[in-house]
């Protein structure tokens, strides 16, 4: 299955069992007010990157934490918004590499945010639709580097 359909499922999944259904996908036109990101590291360094704007993170925190949405702190907002990357991350990691390391997740909340991985190019991407409003999944990659190999070296003594 392409990284970018498991990636579809991973996010469709996720969100279902912390906040709710998505109603479908959508064209790619990323929201920037909250991103919560998580990097992958082993053979090849990954960051996944969940975005979304205000009015779901805080719908998605109000869910998760049982608050009224207008009692959601920033700090919720981050916390639900980092849950969601960690699990999302923890599930793609074996799609990326197996023997992978998920790093911490960390979250930007702010107008106009952005992650920028330089060098990266994107392994999938997807736009879901969920309370009418988006929520943009997207994967990177930077850097595959070969497995370390073992090798034995003949040498000859010298006399």
């Amino acid at each position: 299955m392409p990284l970018a359909a498991v990636l579809e499922t991973l996010v469709q999944e996720a969100w279902a069992s912390l906040v709710g259904p998505i109603e479908g996908t959508l064209p790619v036109t990323p929201p920037t007010d909250v991103i919560a990101f998580v990097q992958i590291s082993g053979s090849t360094t990954a960051t996944l990157t969940i975005a979304c704007n205000d009015g779901l993170a805080r719908l998605a925190a109000s869910t998760i934490f049982g608050l009224e949405p207008a009692d959601v702190s920033d700090a919720d907002i981050a916390d639900a918004m980092g849950e969601l990357a960690n699990v999302v991350g923890g599930q793609l990691k074996p799609h990326v590499d197996p023997e992978a390391q998920l790093g911490l997740p960390a979250v930007l909340h702010g107008s106009d945010a952005a992650v920028w991985v330089p060098g990266a190019v994107s392994l999938g991407n997807v736009v879901l639709e969920t309370c009418g409003m988006r929520i943009h999944a997207q994967i990177l990659e930077r850097g595959r580097t070969p497995r370390p190999t073992i090798k034995t070296l003949r040498t000859e003594a010298k006399s």
